[in-house]
């Protein structure tokens, strides 16, 4: 503890300041010329601290002199226990609250420094001394008065004695601050139960084989950050080893240094990262190569050298970002292999962690699948045709005329290519109106750019517009019905009282499956097929899918009230003249408006394809538990799996699973609508409502598109007809030639198989000493060791590839490579 610290704070101090100048001026005469205090006066009162103010100071006074920084400012410290101080100094204790006191102790002849050509004054030889200390009575007498007191006043009582020493000591804390905390640091309040219940979680943590690290966690926390002493934690009846209290005392010194160690982590030495920007650019470039646009959108963490690294959910989203995604077309292990100044500078799992942490935008390539095929023919065929002839229609333009595209937007953004091609069709028909004043001036050969390139380059682009407008606005009318579905499957669209009914093919389901599939089993798959949704006959025809509404109208008891709206996508067992003829004969029988609506070509996409995928889900759990051999089996696995799933949710969609027999026969007589008045393949949307009369046909209004005005509908007039069969036709069921193997029943003892009557041809032909029908557990994990060792010889193989290493012949390395590849011809899994 520097004793000048202390000097100047109390001289600085605003409440003892000026009586700690006026004791060390009165206790050694003499008077400074630019200073307070003279050197001599200075001296005395810095004396005074360290020999009598510090040794007398409490441990927490003492410890916070002994934290002070080295350039503390002397207005900043605050000074402990002033009425010692002044004490000390030789004034009195009360004084301090009352400013300086002119205490006049017995004076101390001055020192003069002795200097040449100065004269010495003359001195007083009878030299006084500072007053004497005061006796002080015995220690143990004092504190036995004291004792016969609280108990005289306390009345003998445990309470009445510990009422007084709380005032006693609350009165002295006031006096001298720091005293209440100093007495109650090591002493035990009360029986703590909690410290006490903890220590016995301790031990037990401890007995059980717990982690040390809870159990110094736990202990950190109850010794208050290292602020209680193990003796105040003993009393208390938390017992605790020198060791772990050890613990403790270097944890608390670890938190003082964590601001360095959080320093040190960012300036660590070592060698320079591999991973640096240049290495960041080379991958970048790789990915290029190997990646396309994807469709879908990334949750990317924006970094501050413009990579993208994995979103972070958790902490500030400042630097979060949705960016397209980009696709990968090659496997990022193949990737790593083909391109040297990757894999000669980073090995694959440093490589794996670059792309995570820098290119998380980058997404492994996935096909598409039941996709539109005019979407495909746009994107892939269309679009491209059109910007590589517009890009040739330009070049020969400037060719001939070199200031043709000076009043052309370079930099206009077009919403669609359709625009961007219309607006390219009409900048060409109107130039030659529009700048026919440049176009003279300019000088260039007027017939050749007019005639043999202006004119077919109008006709090619027209052409373009023609076509795109159209494939445009098919992706239109996908749009336009889709979002009117949306809107009528929510409460608020669907009027009240109206019956919304979305109806399709799943995906047929190949049976048998089971937890165990033989091969003849895996053979019947690629034969025999069911259709799902409680049947097993494999055409998709107009007339079973009228069979099956009508079953669902049944089973679901749909009120006879509001609008029947049916909802499908554009196939031909959907919207066609058959199914309209159905939908008329349900509008006449139930009398209910009917509204036909169909989702646009090949965008049938719905709601019943995300259940279509649950259904798919419940027969391969099934599966794992049970084979699945028929329909009935079917049906119960779907019935399961609905029941499980409606347990789970009982809020959620309510599910109805049942077999439907459309019987051996189809109908011998099919009804269907002729009309002139419309194309059943160029609508949307028809609306049906039931006749006035009893025996009028219904009438029918062709809306073109769902979201039209009601009042808009173009009412049609149509035939219904009828076509007779000659000869009954069965319905197309599934099938399998051959025998069933898997529903014949094991071999009774005594039956001749062909597995007998094998063995009795072979059995003379006896196998090799030791080898068993059955792979011994020993032989298993030889022919897994053996995987591996040919796994790394693999690897090593290719790395040396990579390296550009010997590889020896060509012979050498296909001969051994045939020799190894051989004994897993025979290894079973």
């Amino acid at each position: 503890m520097d004793s000048n610290k202390i000097f100047n704070a109390a001289v600085a101090d605003s409440e003892i300041g000026a009586q700690v100048v006026e004791l060390a001026k009165a206790s050694v005469p003499g008077q400074a010329k630019r200073a307070v205090l003279t050197k001599e006066q200075r001296t005395w009162v810095t004396n005074r601290i360290r020999q009598k103010y510090l040794p007398n100071l409490s441990d927490q006074e003492q410890k916070y002199y002994m934290n002070l920084p080295k350039d503390v400012d002397p207005k900043d410290v605050k000074v402990q226990a002033r009425p010692l101080l002044l004490e000390v100094l030789g004034g009195s204790a009360s004084s301090s609250t009352t400013g300086p006191a002119p205490t006049k102790p017995l004076p101390i002849p001055p020192r003069q420094p002795s200097g040449v050509g100065k004269t010495r004054p003359s001195e007083d030889k009878s030299k006084t001394q500072n007053p004497p200390k005061r006796p002080l009575s015995n220690k143990r007498d004092c504190s036995k008065t004291v004792a016969q007191c609280l108990l005289k006043h306390g009345r003998g009582s445990r309470a009445g004695v510990c009422k007084l020493v709380r005032k006693v000591v609350a009165l002295l804390d006031n006096e001298c601050p720091g005293v209440q905390q100093e007495l109650l640091r090591d002493e035990p309040i009360t029986d703590n139960l909690l410290l006490q219940s903890l220590s016995r979680l301790r031990e037990e943590a401890v007995n059980a084989g717990f982690q040390t690290v809870a159990i110094a966690d736990l202990d950190y926390t109850l010794s208050a950050e290292g602020t209680w002493s193990r003796r105040f934690l003993q009393k208390q009846g938390y017992r605790l080893g020198q060791a772990a209290w050890k613990s403790v005392l270097k944890r608390t010194k670890q938190n003082v240094k964590l601001d360095r160690r959080k320093r040190e982590m960012h300036t660590k030495g070592g060698r320079p990262s591999k991973v640096n920007p240049d290495f960041i650019e080379v991958t970048r470039q790789v990915l290029a190569q190997h990646s396309k646009p994807g469709s879908q959108l990334a949750h990317v963490h924006r970094h501050s050298d413009g990579t993208f690294g994995h979103h972070k959910p958790r902490g500030s989203q400042e630097d979060a970002r949705v960016v397209p995604a980009q696709s990968l077309l090659t496997k990022t292990a193949r990737m790593w292999q083909d391109h040297p100044e990757i894999h000669n500078r980073v090995s694959k799992s440093m490589f794996y962690k670059v792309l995570k942490r820098h290119f998380a935008d980058f997404r492994p390539g996935h096909r598409k699948t039941d996709i539109c095929s005019h979407c495909q023919c746009f994107w892939n065929h269309l679009v491209p045709r059109f910007h590589r002839d517009w890009k040739r229609i330009r070049d020969d333009l400037l060719s001939v005329y070199p200031g043709y595209f000076a009043h052309y937007p370079v930099d206009r953004i077009f919403s669609d290519v359709g625009e961007e091609a219309e607006f390219a069709w009409k900048y060409v028909n109107s130039h030659a109106e529009k700048y026919k004043e440049e176009r003279n001036a300019s000088g260039c050969d007027r017939l050749q750019l007019y005639s043999f390139t202006e004119a077919p380059a109008g006709v090619l682009l027209k052409g373009h517009v023609s076509l795109l407008r159209s494939y445009l606005w098919h992706m239109l009318t996908a749009r336009r019905q889709e979002n009117c579905l949306k809107q009528l499957m929510t409460p608020e669209k669907l009027p009240q009282g109206d019956t919304l009914l979305i109806f399709d093919w799943k995906e047929k389901i190949r049976l048998p499956v089971g937890p165990e599939e033989t091969s003849d089993m895996w053979h019947c798959q690629q034969k025999q097929t069911y259709v799902i949704y409680l049947n097993e006959v494999r055409e998709q025809t107009a007339e079973a899918s009228n069979k099956m509404l009508d079953q669902v109208l049944t089973d679901l008891c749909v009120k006879e009230q509001g609008v029947l709206r049916f909802w499908s996508d554009c196939g031909p067992h959907f919207r066609a003249a058959e199914g309209l003829a159905h939908r008329m004969k349900l509008c006449r029988v139930r009398k209910q408006v009917v509204d036909c609506s169909f989702l646009g070509e090949q965008h049938g996409k719905n709601l019943l394809d995300s259940a279509f995928g649950a259904v798919s889900r419940w027969v391969d759990e099934y599966a794992l538990k049970k084979p699945i051999y028929n329909v009935e089996q079917l049906a119960a696995a779907i019935h399961e799996g609905a029941q499980t799933t409606m347990r789970h949710d009982p809020q959620g969609p309510r599910w109805k699973c049942s077999l439907l027999d459309f019987g051996q026969y189809r109908e011998r007589t099919t009804q269907y609508v002729r009309s002139t008045d419309f194309k059943i393949t160029r609508t949307y949307c028809m609306v049906i409502a039931p006749p006035r009369q009893a025996l009028a046909h219904c009438s029918l209004k062709n809306f073109v598109f769902s979201d039209m005005d009601p009042n808009t509908g173009e009412t049609c007039l149509y035939d219904l007809e009828e076509y007779q069969h000659p000869e009954p036709i069965a319905w197309k069921k599934s099938f399998f030639e051959g025998t069933k193997t898997w529903e014949e029943a094991p071999p009774d003892i005594g039956d001749m198989t062909v597995l007998h009557r094998r063995h009795d041809a072979q059995k003379r032909k006896g196998p090799a000493p030791g080898l068993l029908p059955i792979k011994t557990f020993q032989e298993r994990m030889n022919a897994k060791a053996l995987r591996k060792i040919k796994d790394r010889a693999r690897v090593e193989r290719q790395l040396e590839t990579l390296k550009g290493g010997p590889l020896g012949n060509s012979e050498s390395s296909s001969s051994s490579s045939s020799s190894t590849s051989s004994p897993s011809d025979s290894e079973e899994n």
